[in-house]
């Protein structure tokens, strides 16, 4: 299972909370499933940094410093912006950080003018912005701070940004994992036409699987089509996936998203049968609890199609 982000993808920007991976090289491509039960507020956060609350005063602090800003946004039923506060923000790994910077928490739920501005979908998202509001690069989902200071100091020197992998595209037309890495960040961003244009170009170089990302690709095409609310689409693309790879590590977030698919296009019979199914085959499961809640929501609100 590569997830325990993505979703952190929250399942949709309007969705609930997020759960997030620690597999960080499927950061942000795994499921994003609100957890069943909300977390208990965060308890207050003792930090060497001084935590701003306002872009406009970031900005202006930033460009009188002349340093960028790192944006966390977060919410209060977000279980691993909690543990964020808790473990990573905290660590003294910061203090290695090489390059100084404007420190900006944002409230998703209340600063929701900036969350549109910056196409937010899901909780913790932590967004590099040069001064003026330019994004450099973002993450999403729970990461260690030891990865996501070393992620910073790589997007402040220019690696890895956007940018930087447009350059290298540029540079090798055909290298299929930075055209998918390129459709992974566009994705992140809200920009599908740009990310179905390389993850297309990413499966045309890498049909012979070569580089062994035809699964991958799948996945995160059939989560572009998500987010554009073709549910059907979405489903057809993650069936395809489970069939031709049957020992995938997306196999178990594919067959946890096919039923809450299902679910948003109103089919509630092929719901409650799927989510069934998932728990019959992954017993142990981190989601197990998520899912029975879905099936108590289904049971009690369950209009079946005949």
């Amino acid at each position: 299972m590569r997830s325990l982000i993505f979703v952190a993808l929250t399942l949709f920007a309007t969705a609930g909370g997020v759960s997030a991976q620690t597999d960080t090289s499927k950061t942000a491509l795994s499921k994003n499933v609100p957890s069943a039960t909300a977390p208990s507020p965060p308890a207050p956060i003792d930090t060497v940094y001084r935590w701003l609350s306002s872009m406009d005063t970031a900005n202006a602090l930033a460009s009188t410093e002349k340093k960028s800003i790192l944006v966390s946004f977060e919410t209060e039923w977000c279980r691993w912006c909690t543990a964020m506060r808790d473990s990573v923000w905290t660590n003294p790994a910061w203090h290695s950080l090489t390059h100084g910077l404007v420190y900006l928490r944002v409230d998703g739920d209340q600063d929701t003018a900036l969350v549109r501005q910056y196409r937010v979908m899901r909780y913790p998202t932590v967004i590099l912005v040069a001064v003026g509001g330019q994004e450099v690069e973002r993450w999403i989902g729970y990461r260690t701070a030891h990865d996501l200071v070393d992620s910073v100091n790589d997007a402040l020197e220019g690696t890895g940004t956007i940018w930087d992998l447009e350059r290298l595209s540029q540079k090798d037309r055909t290298n299929a994992k930075i055209l998918y890495a390129l459709g992974r960040k566009y994705l992140e961003r809200g920009d599908l036409e740009h990310a179905f244009d390389y993850l297309n170009r990413a499966m045309a170089a890498d049909q012979s699987d070569a580089a062994g990302l035809q699964d991958d690709i799948m996945f995160v095409t059939a989560m572009v089509n998500r987010q554009q609310q073709n549910w059907f689409k979405s489903i057809e693309q993650l069936r395809q996936l489970l069939k031709k790879y049957p020992k995938s590590d997306w196999c178990e977030d594919a067959e946890l998203y096919i039923p809450w698919l299902y679910a948003q296009s109103g089919d509630t019979t092929q719901a409650l049968k799927g989510y069934s199914g998932f728990l019959e085959k992954y017993k142990s499961s981190s989601e197990t609890q998520w899912v029975q809640h879905q099936l108590q929501k289904l049971g009690k609100d369950a209009t079946p199609k005949p």
